[in-house]
């Protein structure tokens, strides 16, 4: 078999440098890739075999926004989706937007993962646009009676043609003559119909304009022309149930991996599919406010305080809110209501005309959302009748203050709220209501100035504290100290026009020294010489990545991050060794007795690849044969244009099974080196 052929069909794995994991990177590198289903808003990632058992989060961005998340747990081997059978829900962590986000072009998917309990961006992929044209069958055309097809649809104006391939599938296609579960279409040198691999019809897609066209003929292949029967019937077999798709696609590697892959499905539905999943945004409830309710002295004003309701991200806005007092006690079956409806920036809504006081009414608090009334808000003592003044004796309760770190803490000695105001601004008002200026108290008040803090307790008897004051000091500012040294530092060589080249990644350190990290320092060291100037990194955060170029194909490199602190103090450094040259890949793509073949691919061109054994990780890029065995050297042919890069492959035909554990690994003479383990 060509080795081109086979590496089409590799799953390989980016070598790194021995001990370490795939670099941080805007656009994972292969085996890992982000797959994205816009019309059926799901997320799958592929590989990331060196995360396994690490928690994995996919967040979905719009313009900054986060628009949904999911979370879970990479299992080596199996594909991590979201939003699929069997897969994670949108929303499935109580800090995500409990939504299924309507996945659409530009939407960037980011996976962050866990290192050192800092969370980090490791890699993202950007939605594309375009699609087969959805409505009815208009998309579908059939004529060269009934063995031609024709599809059509929109396209992404940013991804170029090479990028894309439209694509039929059906497993029922196995049975036919196209001896295979897909059928596809890719942009063909001169527009001209080429036979496809197996047989059973010729293809072509033709971009332009913004929208393409798939032809698909089955009357011809490469062995000749097909009966017109038969043609029509396989033409009929096709869309019978089939999976009528658009695949678009970022970047294809030296390897012909398509990475960063959009696959746009005509009839799929937006939304979740799956129960205990959430509803896409159209149908999202708003995350729920809270309310209190303070009475006047004469017990027939009701001062209605509330919390925002929050619309999850992509739903209809909230318009405003509904305030209602209903009488407790129904006349001929009706109960008496008195309310208002405010705009959408209220928190405060004041409710007279209440005969009978508080233990004669409930008061509910709802969202509007366009108009539609959303679901009650709880109180925000999380006790009492709705919130209400119940029944109690004339015992006023009492309000402490204290004051901790940075913060003042208020506690009433039984069920109710407090209400609270700064400086000589008071926090009552006539009737004994909280004034216009008081807050409601929800969490420990933040000092960062001298402060005069106002407080007074009302509970649910409708009992006042006694107004406290206090007036409170910031917390002294923590002496200053180095931040601690930069985590999960990471390096990917490359060569670019013959020069080396570095990409290096990092996540901040857990330990800032009591001040804000201003910036990073990257040295790199040929030995203990240091090779050109340190970059510095710097911005509000800085940020977490460097390029380090003008480096020697093959030279072995240490890396160094250190970070920097607003007090101009500097951590310890992290290192990392690297050895600039290509990016390699490596895979075991059959383990079978006497018949043991190894791949993989490289970046660059016109190099030599030789493999070697090892038992560890820990021998990976040591050639001493007491640590690696050399296998021998790799057959290398150029990737396939428009692909950059080398297919590599080596056959060892007296070779028993590889045990599980054993490492592959690769070296170029461009400098890269790669590893794979048997599973």
């Amino acid at each position: 078999m060509p080795i081109g052929a086979l590496l089409l069909g590799v799953v390989a794995s980016v070598l790194v440098p021995a001990g370490t994991a795939s670099a941080a990177a805007p656009l994972p590198s292969a085996p890992d890739n982000i797959v994205v289903f816009p019309d059926r808003d799901m997320v799958v990632l592929e590989g990331y075999e060196d995360r396994d058992g690490q928690p994995v989060e996919v967040h979905v961005l719009r313009d900054g926004r986060l628009m949904g998340a999911a979370k879970g747990q990479i299992t080596a081997g199996a594909e991590f989706e979201v939003n699929h059978p069997g897969g994670a829900c949108w929303g499935n962590d109580p800090a995500f937007p409990r939504v299924t986000p309507d996945l659409r072009a530009g939407d960037v998917v980011e996976v962050r993962f866990s290192d050192g309990g800092t969370s980090f961006a490791h890699s993202e992929s950007r939605v594309l646009g375009g699609g087969v044209t959805e409505t009815g069958d208009k998309g579908i055309a059939i004529s060269g009676n009934g063995a031609v097809l024709t599809v059509t649809g929109t396209v992404d104006p940013a991804v170029p043609a090479e990028n894309m391939e439209q694509r039929i599938v059906n497993p029922a296609l196995t049975d036919t003559r196209v001896a295979r579960r897909d059928m596809r279409a890719v942009v063909t040198e001169g527009n001209v119909l080429e036979a496809a691999p197996k047989g059973g019809y010729s293809s072509k897609l033709e971009v332009a304009g913004g929208g393409f066209t798939a032809t698909y003929d089955f009357r011809i292949d490469a062995a000749g022309t097909i009966p017109q029967a038969e043609a029509a019937a396989t033409l009929a077999t096709a869309l019978e149930g089939g999976d009528v798709r658009l695949m678009s696609w970022q970047q294809t590697d030296g390897a012909a991996n398509r990475q960063g892959l959009t696959i746009a499905q005509r009839d799929e539905f937006d939304g979740p599919g799956f129960a205990g999943c959430p509803t896409g945004p159209d149908g999202a409830s708003p995350d729920s406010g809270s309310y209190a309710v303070a009475w006047d002295t004469d017990g027939t004003t009701a001062q209605v305080n509330w919390t925002p309701a929050t619309s999850q991200p992509g739903a209809p806005q909230i318009t405003g809110y509904s305030v209602l007092a209903v009488q407790r006690t129904a006349t001929d079956g009706e109960q008496a209501t008195i309310g208002k409806r405010t705009g959408a920036t209220a928190g405060r809504a004041t409710l007279s005309g209440l005969t009978g006081g508080s233990g004669a009414w409930d008061i509910e608090v709802r969202p509007l959302t366009g108009g539609v009334v959303g679901a009650a808000f709880p109180p925000s003592s999380g006790t009492g009748t709705g919130g209400n003044p119940g029944p109690g004796d004339a015992t006023d309760p009492t309000v402490q203050a204290q004051q901790t770190a940075g913060s003042v803490t208020l506690t009433m000695d039984e069920p109710g709220d407090i209400y609270w105001t700064t400086g000589t601004t008071p926090v009552l008002e006539g009737g004994g209501l909280p004034s216009a200026t008081a807050t409601l108290y929800t969490a420990p008040i933040a000092i960062t100035a001298p402060t005069t803090l106002n407080w007074v307790g009302l509970d649910l008897a409708g009992n006042r504290s006694v107004v406290g004051t206090g007036t409170y000091q910031p917390a002294p500012a923590p002496e200053a100290a180095p931040p601690g040294a930069p985590a999960g530092l990471r390096a990917v060589p490359s060569v670019v026009d013959g020069i080396g080249r570095v990409e290096v990644s990092w996540t901040a350190p857990a330990e800032t020294g009591n001040r804000d990290l201003t910036g990073y320092t990257v040295t790199t060291r040929s030995g203990t010489t240091v090779v050109g100037e340190p970059l510095t990194v710097s911005g509000a955060p800085p940020a977490t990545t460097a390029t380090v170029t003008g480096l020697t194909v093959g030279s072995t490199y240490t890396v160094s991050v250190t970070a920097t602190n607003a007090a101009g103090l500097t951590g310890p450094a992290v290192s990392v060794e690297t050895r600039a040259g290509d990016q390699l890949t490596a895979s075991i793509a059959r383990n079978k007795a006497r018949d043991v073949r190894l791949a993989g691919s490289g970046s660059q061109s016109g190099v030599a690849v030789r493999v070697y054994r090892t038992s560890s990780l820990a021998g990976v890029g040591d050639t001493d044969p007491s640590v690696s065995r050399d296998l021998g050297a790799a057959e290398v042919v150029p990737a396939t244009a428009p692909a950059v890069g080398i297919g590599w492959e080596l056959r060892l035909r007296n070779e028993p099974v590889l045990p599980r554990g054993t490492v592959i690994w690769a070296r170029s003479t461009g400098g890269g080196i790669a590893y794979a383990m048997v599973p």
